[in-house]
């Protein structure tokens, strides 16, 4: 919360990563788009996360990921 407060102090607006929050870690590639997506798990690291920082106004938008869906 430091970081952001200082960014909102210098006018700089934030993009919060939250593209790893919840995944299979040390798995390769980190993400197992099959399953991840719908566990308890990430469903508990996104909220809290997010719930944290969503009201600062520091935060621009949510970073979510690149190329997330292989194929599309």
């Amino acid at each position: 919360m430091q970081y952001l407060d200082w960014c909102h102090e210098a006018g700089v607006k934030v993009l919060y990563d939250i593209s790893q929050l919840g995944f299979s870690a040390g798995e390769k590639p980190p993400m197992n788009y099959s399953r991840d997506w719908d566990t308890e798990a990430w469903v508990a690291a996104v909220r809290g996360n997010v719930s944290l920082v969503a009201a600062h106004p520091a935060i621009l938008a949510f970073y979510i990921c690149d190329d997330c869906c292989p194929g599309d």
